[in-house]
């Protein structure tokens, strides 16, 4: 039903109240008198309405949503926001897409913000382990985990709120060689007693204490078009094993 049909059936309904009440209060009223007030009333207010009918609208889009409960609020969040299969981070375009939503206004910005983090799995390459550059030295033109530091660090606070990201590795020969490369080159002078599998590599890509959670990192393999795989499953290892020397010599 449009504003306008909505104008119309208030106006009537209250016409023929306003009618039986004033002919039982004045039951000796002119009905031509009668029915002119009712006609001037009733002007008056759908003109009224029509006046306010930008404002009338925009509060009832407004409170048509948020006086949702809660959950079915962040469940319809959830069904926006959700990204099948990841989100490419380096494709700022696509994902500024994905959130139009947040711009809505700021409860709702509020609200669905840590969904968004929260359901979506966000997608990084970092390239070849070999040409990862160490602390000390500038960034190079390929991927690696520094733009991962980087990503991390635009979030600020909302990093917390990460709750899947997956970097894809790439290699030239076998996910093992390519494990075996992230601690022979981005390794070099790292300690990594009592470090498991996993907490190694991301003390390698310098991302163990980025204040995003390990478990939230999953690494992939690469070699080529392929779907990318676990690169520890892929190795024939768990990244929850104690990281010694005898690892990292099956590896090779």
């Amino acid at each position: 039903m449009s504003f306008e049909d909505e104008v119309q059936q208030a106006t009537i309904a209250i016409e023929g109240l306003a009618r039986t009440q004033l002919r039982n209060r004045f039951p000796y009223m002119k009905i031509e008198a009668l029915e002119e007030s009712l006609a001037e009333t009733a002007n008056v207010l759908v003109s009224m309405l029509v006046k306010q009918k930008k404002e009338i609208c925009a509060a009832e889009s407004r409170t048509s949503f948020m006086s949702l409960s809660a959950e079915l609020r962040n469940a319809i969040y959830e069904m926006a926001l959700k990204v099948e299969g990841a989100v490419n981070v380096s494709h700022q375009a696509v994902v500024c897409d994905y959130t139009t939503l947040l711009l809505a206004n700021r409860q709702v910005y509020e609200e669905a913000r840590p969904i968004w983090y929260g359901v979506n799995t966000f997608n990084l390459h970092v390239g070849f382990p070999r040409f990862w550059p160490l602390p000390q030295e500038p960034d190079t033109e390929f991927h690696s985990p520094r733009t991962v530091s980087k990503w991390v660090e635009t979030l600020g606070s909302r990093a917390a709120m990460v709750k899947s990201v997956r970097l894809e590795v790439w290699g030239s020969e076998t996910p093992g060689t390519t494990l075996l490369e992230i601690f022979s080159f981005a390794g070099q002078g790292l300690q990594f007693s009592g470090l498991t599998v996993h907490q190694g590599v991301l003390k390698c890509a310098g991302l163990l204490d980025g204040g995003v959670s390990p478990e939230v990192f999953k690494f992939s393999f690469r070699d080529g078009p392929e779907v990318a795989e676990d690169l520890y499953k892929a190795a024939g290892v768990s990244g929850e094993d104690i990281l010694t020397a005898q690892l990292i010599k099956r590896l090779g």
